[in-house]
């Protein structure tokens, strides 16, 4: 009796299955192959097989190999030739089969947690298929949540034993050895026994026998009609209809019916089916599949239905021939567009939406960017939305380098060739020596032929900037045909390039697509839906996080991968360490074959930034020290100068990193994300010397105070509500600033807090922070004169005016020796006030004439 016989799920192909074309694949790559022609991406793959997708590209180059095949549309092309497509929709739907049935399994391991179960697997000690048969059930028996024991029994004719010190809920499986089975089959009338007799009376456990069997009908009623029998194998019924009895003697009191009726209802069709599948190989390939013409009537029939078939079609070809000029028919040329599974992706329809509407239009070629940091998203809605369309070729060009550019062209190429002629063609060119000539030599190879075929759709991934892939864009189509283009691209000044013609931001994702997202990945594999509470404690980990696919997806892997708690995730995110970015590195590449961090992009971006201008450093270190938010142009103005700002914010925009820019006020600010900052600043702090570090901290620092405090005297309301955050928290930078410039700063917020009222915080930053000025600037400095008029013009507002009065007499002393005009005028001004409340006229009067 063979496994076929017995008809259990195969781990892997079936041996027939193994040879395509003549050639040698193993079981694992001929699953790979069966699901790359039903169109499955790598991840959905992974997901099918559990296997990684890292695993997956690796068979699938192999099977590419053994094929001579450069895409997957090379593959399905090998496979429908194979003459061998029933055989490969039937092993897909095996595959469908037991994906399903291993849901089922997780169901019912859902249906009786808390609740332990346990059976033991009793064989003989040499029978292979009752050993294999035992393997399987309990591999799935433990899918189910059941605990399974495989035992031996060493008598394999006589009295079987029962495993000692077991529980009434334990359930015996006995599965026979063939030589009883044969007994049954050969002497039905000799060997007609009440099969219970063959365990130990008083048995203090349920006992059920398993019997191999492809056909249950040699055996005798006596045996096969017992309730304590269960048939595997039994050709009319199978093995999963087999299992899910025995599920039903170990779980009498839970009710499977619906979990079995599901899986019946949707692979009923598939049971011990061989063959059914079918696909049409045209007539001639239907004769040699079995149409036999029993007549001379039959065969003039079929010969005239041939001829008018081949007519029909012919006049077609004609007629297309004539209408397109040089086009021809041809499959459609594809290259590999991976995307994540349906449960470990976002639908982000409303952005598909978009990118439908942008490619509308009139012209012959249509083009849109979509634009985004890395890690938003970008390469899989281009790539899930350039599977959707029916375009002649569809391919995607590697414009991160120019490595990638050339080579993505000449894969290209190669995949264009339809004749043995063009591929000889292209073989010279790839040998020209001259790496430019052989580069536009093989582009205009591309052109000719693409303009041939027309309707294609091209996607350039990842491009830096457009000059670098200018030469290789389709600009005309008189030179490429008509076609359309999707751009991919972190740099945000593409915006401003005349041959796109829509842009589309990809940006921040919703709460609650972030917790969609990561609620999906964290169920891939079964798990219960999260909870309230569980999506509440969810919802506040993932606000501390990056709202991109990217760093959601990083998260809920590594969370998956190692059972670490939120807490624990978030301090080691908040470390930036190398060691944990390389583990977060290989846990994402692994579950999806990205191999891109947060910091990992970030870091990169600074590396690339501080080499453009010597200044870029400085400003980098300025806009991670302040506040993420809303962030003064003019502050970078004041620092650098207009025209290397500008230039900043020109490179912060190429890379994303400018999250918002805001307009609306008198002051324009730009905003990038905390997460960005907090992993610029540490490596910034640990890329500068510490030589470096202290002068270059404390005239960031000086810089800021000047520009605080020409707001202050400015009265300039609308700069000092932006300044104020950005300077508390500079302040809470623990080990940036000097005490000597702490000092100095608080008391330039003490006076910002003068003006906007905030009278908690004027004494926090204003008298409380004079000891400290005194103690680093001396009795008789401006910043004391500066903090001692508005401390004292808020005691005059307080009514304190006495305290007023000394407080502006000393700051008057101190101005007394100072060029400062405006601070001397202030300290006149309040204390003629002061003096006025008081009653002092005589001292008011002539303070006021001044």
């Amino acid at each position: 009796m063979t496994n076929q016989e017995m008809n259990f799920p195969s781990h892997g192909a079936d041996e027939l299955l193994t040879t395509l074309n003549a050639i040698k694949f193993t079981s694992r790559e001929i699953d790979i192959i069966t699901l790359i022609f039903h169109t499955r991406g790598s991840s959905k793959i992974a997901g099918f097989l559990s296997i990684s997708t890292r695993t997956v590209e690796t068979h699938t180059a192999n099977i590419m190999r053994k094929m001579d095949a450069n895409s997957r549309e090379g593959i399905i092309d090998f496979v429908e030739k194979s003459g061998q497509v029933p055989w490969i929709q039937k092993h897909y739907q095996n595959l469908l089969e037991q994906i399903d049935f291993k849901k089922q399994l997780r169901e019912i391991f859902r249906l009786i947690q808390g609740r332990t179960f346990c059976c033991s697997l009793i064989i003989g000690s040499e029978q292979d298929e009752a050993a294999h048969l035992a393997s399987t059930l309990k591999e799935h028996l433990t899918l189910a949540g059941i605990k399974a024991v495989l035992k031996k029994n060493t008598d394999e004719e006589t009295q079987l034993g029962v495993p000692e010190n077991l529980s009434s809920e334990h359930h015996i499986f006995y599965i026979l050895p063939k030589i009883l089975v044969d007994k049954f089959q050969i002497d039905k009338e000799g060997f007609s026994v009440d099969i219970s007799n063959l365990v130990e009376k008083n048995a203090p456990t349920p006992v059920t026998f398993i019997l191999l069997c492809g056909d249950n009908s040699n055996i005798p009623q006596e045996v096969s009609g017992q309730e304590c029998c269960i048939f595997f194998g039994n050709q009319n019924q199978g093995y999963y209809p087999s299992f899910f009895s025995v599920l039903k003697r170990i779980l009498p009191e839970l009710n499977l019916d619906e979990v079995i009726s599901s899986f019946k209802g949707k692979h009923e069709h598939n049971t011990c089916q061989t063959t059914s599948a079918t696909v049409p190989f045209g007539l001639w390939g239907s004769l040699k599949k079995g149409i036999i013409l029993k007549n001379k009537a039959q065969l003039f029939v079929f010969a005239s239905i041939f001829l008018l078939t081949s007519s029909l079609l012919g006049a077609f070809i004609i007629q297309y021939c004539g209408d397109c000029g040089e086009k021809k028919l041809m499959p459609p040329i594809r290259s590999d567009l991976v995307v994540p599974t349906d449960h470990t992706s976002l639908g982000r329809s409303y952005v598909i939406s978009k990118i439908e509407e942008s490619l509308k239009g009139n012209r012959r070629i249509q083009t849109i960017a979509l634009v985004g940091i890395g890690g938003a998203g970008k390469t899989t809605i281009a790539r899930k939305y350039a599977r959707q369309q029916n375009a002649n070729i569809i391919w995607e060009i590697n414009a991160a380098t120019r490595e990638g550019l050339r080579n993505s062209f000449e894969r290209l190429a190669d995949a264009l060739c339809q004749s043995e002629e063009e591929k000889t063609v292209l073989a010279g060119l790839q040998n020209i020596k001259n790496n430019l000539e052989q580069d536009h030599k093989i582009l205009l190879f591309v052109k000719e032929r693409m303009k041939k075929i027309s309707n294609w759709f091209l996607i350039y991934d990842n491009v830096e900037k457009f000059s670098d892939i200018h030469k290789h864009f389709p600009y005309d189509s008189k030179g490429w045909g008509n076609g359309k283009v999707i751009i991919t691209t972190s740099n945000g000044n593409t915006k401003n390039n005349n041959f796109i013609n829509k842009f589309i931001q990809i940006g921040e994702l919703s709460p609650q697509e972030k917790l969609d997202l990561f609620e999906s990945i964290m169920n891939h594999e079964g798990a219960e839906r999260f909870t309230l509470e569980q999506k509440e404690k969810a919802g506040s980990f993932l606000d501390e996080l990056p709202p991109y696919p990217l760093d959601i997806s990083i998260a809920a892997y590594y969370l998956q991968s190692t059972n670490t708690p939120y807490k624990e995730y978030l301090d080691r995110l908040k470390e930036n360490s190398k060691d944990f970015d390389t583990i977060q590195a290989d846990v994402v590449k692994e579950a999806s074959g990205y191999t891109k961090t947060r910091y990992g992009i970030v870091t990169l971006s600074v590396k690339e930034l501080i080499t453009i201008h010597k200044d870029f450093q400085d400003l980098l270190l300025l806009v991670s020290s302040i506040g993420y938010q809303n962030i003064p142009k003019c502050l970078l103005a004041h620092y650098k100068g207009d025209a290397v700002a500008d230039n900043f914010i020109y490179h912060l925009k190429k890379y994303s990193l400018v999250t918002n820019e805001s307009f609306s006020s008198s002051t324009p600010t730009i905003s990038i994300h905390k997460k960005t900052q907090e992993i610029i600043l540490p490596y910034l702090i640990n890329l500068l010397k510490t030589t470096d570090r202290k002068p270059l901290l404390q005239v960031m620092a000086m810089r800021i105070e000047e520009y605080v405090l020409d707001a202050v005297d400015k009265e300039d309301f609308s700069r000092m509500k932006l300044l104020a955050p950005h300077v508390e928290i500079l302040l809470n930078r623990d080990d940036l600033l000097s005490e000597a410039m702490r000092a100095s700063l608080k008391g330039a917020l003490g006076c910002i807090y003068y003006y906007l009222k905030h009278y908690p915080k004027i004494k926090q930053f204003l008298e409380e922070n004079l000891v400290d000025l005194k103690h680093h600037y001396g009795e008789k400095n401006s910043k004391i004169a500066r903090i001692l008029v508005y401390l004292g013009n808020f005691y005059r507002s307080m009514g304190d005016y006495d305290r007023a009065k000394t407080l502006l007499e000393q700051s008057l002393d101190i101005c007394k020796e100072s060029p400062d005009d405006l601070r001397r005028a202030k300290a006149f001004g309040y204390l003629g006030a002061v003096y006025r409340d008081l009653g002092e006229y005589k001292k008011a009067k002539p303070i006021q004439e001044i």
